[in-house]
């Protein structure tokens, strides 16, 4: 009866104010307005991003984005993801061909104002962080080489400041985040130094200090790094040994927390010496492993069915598609690569991130190629 009565009055009102796509936009581009002129705050930039977003209301949805205030109010509140697909929609009404390349250009320009402005340290920091995330989800290294780096400043300035295992963190993440951004960039030495600095100081803070669990998880963090770091320089016997002790605090911190998060990272990491195990050439050892991430990727997916999940269960699944290619197993790999192309065609429908457009044209080529194989067989 509730529901009866709930649907003549929604198609009442629709009639009676004839809620039109267009009257709709306008209601959200003077929402959006308004939300834009309130003072700055998590609500604000939220509100202000979400209604010109469905305003369609480009010029302004740019404006805000790049305005000290506003912007980084809405970089405070909205997640990386929906503040790239804002990011893409604008470059998209532009013309450009790439958001990454829009975005890293707009932002620039606006860079110069946002470093000077005046705030709190902490705050600064935040906004600043999210801002190097934002770049590095477009692939915009330069800038978030630069505006890491700033960061940096900040999270040093604080702890001088306070000194305290909490500011300690600051370090630790600012530094991980231009060592993320050289090394994107090729500079692997110059990473290594960075993540080794992170490692030595999360090391001496030692699980004792408050928020031990914060420090474990930033040294696990920074150990695979290292790894990534070591395997991309080729040196596989050093990255597995960086692994190896990385699992082993992800191993401790799950059976800790038993938190989603803390499954996936042991999972990331297990997945990681499978890695290390299939390039080394012994499939049955990383087989094994694979089947154990998938396992508990899948559970984690039926949990959150978040974007990131879905990516990872579509990364374990063209590794164990790999492995079957490599056994000459083609119609196992095949049905594996079909799977994960349905989820990575749907993230980049949904994200169009840089990284989903590379995730389908990887997945296309390998399906490519055991066609190929298959006729060759033929």
């Amino acid at each position: 009866m509730v529901n009866f009565a709930h649907a003549y009055v929604r198609r009442g009102v629709r009639e009676r104010y004839e809620l039109t796509p267009e009257r709709q936009r306008s209601t959200h581009h003077a929402l959006g307005l308004w939300w834009s002129e309130q003072p700055p705050s998590v609500r604000m930039g939220l509100g202000v991003n979400l209604h010109l977003y469905r305003a369609e209301a480009w010029d302004d949805l740019e404006r805000c984005l790049i305005d000290v205030g506003v912007g980084g109010a809405i970089l405070q509140g909205v997640p990386t993801q929906d503040l790239f697909l804002s990011w893409s929609s604008v470059a998209e009404a532009r013309r450009e061909s790439s958001a990454g390349q829009y975005l890293e250009r707009a932002m620039g320009k606006a860079w110069r104002e946002w470093k000077v402005a005046e705030g709190d340290r902490a705050t600064q920091l935040i906004i600043a962080g999210r801002l190097t995330d934002l770049l590095s989800t477009a692939e915009a290294f330069d800038l978030g080489l630069e505006v890491s780096r700033h960061g940096l400043e900040l999270a040093r300035a604080i702890h001088a400041e306070t000194k305290t295992p909490e500011s300690w963190l600051f370090v630790i993440t600012s530094l991980g985040r231009i060592a993320d951004n050289e090394r994107q960039r090729g500079d692997l030495d110059a990473a290594r130094a960075k993540y080794n600095e992170c490692l030595a100081i999360s090391l001496a803070l030692g699980e004792d200090a408050p928020r031990g669990w914060d420090v474990r998880c930033m040294t696990a963090l920074v150990l695979e790094r290292l790894g990534d770091i070591e395997g991309e320089a080729n040196d596989r016997g050093a990255a597995l040994e960086r692994y190896q002790d990385c699992l082993a605090i992800r191993r401790t911190l799950l059976e800790e927390l038993k938190t989603p998060q803390s499954r996936r990272d042991f999972c990331v990491t297990l997945g990681r010496i499978a890695d290390n195990e299939r390039q080394r050439g012994d499939l049955d050892a990383a087989m094994v492993k694979y089947n154990e991430c998938l396992e508990i990727h899948r559970a984690l997916l039926e949990e959150l069915k978040t974007p990131q999940s879905r990516r990872d269960v579509s990364a374990i699944l063209s590794n164990i598609a790999d492995i079957d290619v490599r056994r000459g197993d083609l119609d196992a790999a095949m049905a594996k690569f079909n799977e994960c192309l349905g989820i990575v065609r749907a993230l980049w429908e949904e994200l169009k991130t840089p990284e989903s457009q590379r995730d389908v044209s990887v997945i296309v080529g390998r399906i490519a190629d055991i066609e190929v194989r298959r006729g060759g067989q033929a």
